[in-house]
């Protein structure tokens, strides 16, 4: 008999049917496998797979389960890890070539900590090289396309969780986020994501920096990217938690979610800024949402803004990330980077002239910009004793076509009637929440007129994730569902 299980639930619904023994994991795990077999060909969003492994535990899963000592609702679930997140005895490659071999000896804290709450892991996800790109593509496994649209991209860095996440071929996924790598992919992709509080629990196992660093990369944090928000929560809740086996005796502080009433939210709408402009229908998706919360009788407050220089935000952030990204070039790309700079339009010489300041910054650059951070995470503390969330835009437009010019930082997209730097796309997540240390929910809210799914940002005080992940949930109650990908019909789910 086939097993009739609607992969695109949400991962809580898919728990429930193990729970009450209508499917078993094993089972669960051969429909996943599956819809992989289906979709994965037209998509390259899973690049490897573990699958004795997966087979073993979705096994032991059961096992528990028929002595009543599952280990909680991740137990049994498949899902899925970005492959720039180090997976015990499987590749890890963060899409470069050097590390096409790399098996790591141990799980990054984040897997270790899904592995003992029961979940499933079976493939790996695809990204750009070492994380750094706004699309997913690299030259070990190829390019991922958008479950909308295969003509564009899922996002990056991750890109190929979100693919796999939106088409139910996983149940869950966790990817990384230094500039809304987690939170684009979601938006671009019509899903869930969060972006934890920074460091409220570990990031080690990521790769960058190499492997085997314990070294913390600031602004960088892991998060999960899922179907509901009520998944976030199941998710968030295992990798905040330290297992015995980490012997951790300090826990974060973090808020607990409370009882969330749509009536005394007070919510601040942030929908469209000259320096971070965004096209007419994110601006007007995003306004209609502060109508929406209006009516619900929410506090909206629509030109309440932190009080901070946003340009002298950005271009601290900029200081600290492009470093990052610059390290692998040598002597020869910076060359060809500073020719490629010289004879382009102001929108692609900026980036590129990050990436070549930032292979000579100075410490006192870093100090400097090290300040403006520390004042702008006061002024949020500040702005958010005044209001619960801020609700922004996750990127200027929805999904983009492919990109095909090989000098990633050279890059434009034209949108609001102008021509803007490709790396445009990712400051409303990397200069608020990365760049401050503080949480952020993002899930879908409309469609384009090109079909194409628009994703909305939640933000909140540091530590306040269930907070912001409890608010995305609440927003089901408004905000209309926009359904799935057409390729999982077309294909046949």
């Amino acid at each position: 008999m086939t097993l009739k299980i609607d992969l695109l639930q949400p991962a809580k619904v898919l728990s429930d049917h193990l729970r009450s023994g209508g499917i078993s994991s094993a089972e669960l795990l051969s429909l996943s496998i599956d819809q992989l077999d289906r979709l994965n060909p037209a998509l390259n969003a899973v690049v490897s797979l573990d699958l004795d492994r997966a087979r073993a535990d979705a096994d032991a899963s059961d096992a528990r389960r028929a002595l009543g000592q599952a280990l909680g609702p991740l137990d049994g679930l498949p899902v899925t890890i970005k492959d720039s997140i180090a997976t015990e005895g499987h590749i890890t490659t963060s899409g470069h070539p050097s590390l096409a071999n790399y098996v790591p000896a141990e799980d990054a804290v984040a897997v270790h900590r899904l592995r003992s709450a029961g979940a499933v892991i079976f493939g790996k996800t695809n990204l750009p090289a070492f994380a750094a790109d706004l699309q997913t593509d690299n030259g070990l496994f190829g390019r991922t396309a958008n479950p909308w649209d295969l003509a564009r991209g899922p996002g990056g860095s991750s890109g190929g969780s979100a693919a796999a996440v939106a088409t139910g071929i996983s149940a869950l996924d966790v990817g990384s986020d230094i500039g809304g790598s987690v939170r684009t992919p979601a938006h671009y992709c019509g899903i869930f994501a969060h972006k934890p509080t920074f460091e409220v629990y570990p990031q080690r196992g990521h790769i960058p920096p190499p492997p085997g660093y314990d070294a913390v990369v600031d602004m960088g944090t892991l998060g999960p990217i899922a179907r509901a928000a009520s998944d976030l929560r199941l998710a968030f809740d295992v990798l905040v938690t330290p297992t015995v086996e980490e012997r951790v005796n300090w826990a974060p502080n973090l808020l607990e979610a409370g009882s969330l009433d749509l009536r005394t939210t007070r919510v601040a709408i942030w929908s469209d800024d000259p320096l971070l402009p965004v096209d007419d229908e994110t601006r007007d998706a995003i306004d209609a949402l502060g109508s929406m919360l209006e009516a619900g009788g929410a506090i909206v407050d629509r030109v309440a803004r932190p009080a901070f220089d946003l340009f002298e935000a950005i271009e601290a952030y900029l200081t600290l990330l492009f470093p990052l990204f610059g390290a692998g070039y040598d002597a020869a790309d910076l060359t060809a980077f500073e020719s490629r700079a010289a004879r382009s339009g102001p929108e692609a010489a900026r980036y590129l002239n990050c990436i070549i300041a930032g292979r000579v910054r100075s410490l006192a650059d870093y100090a400097a910009a090290k300040e403006v951070q520390a004042r702008c995470k006061r002024v949020w503390s500040r702005f958010f004793e005044q209001h619960d969330f801020l609700i922004c835009p996750v990127a200027p437009t929805a999904a983009f076509p492919h990109q095909e010019d090989p000098m990633v930082f050279a890059r434009t997209i034209a949108y609001a009637g102008q021509i803007h730097a490709y790396w445009d796309q990712f400051l409303w997540c990397g200069a608020l929440g990365n760049f401050a240390h503080l949480p952020a929910t993002v899930r879908p809210l409309a469609l384009s007129n090109s079909g194409l799914p628009i994703g909305v940002q939640i933000m909140g005080p540091a530590m306040s994730d269930r907070r912001t992940i409890a608010f995305a949930e609440l927003l089901d109650a408004i905000v209309p569902p926009i359904g799935f990908p057409p390729i999982t019909k077309e294909i046949g789910l």
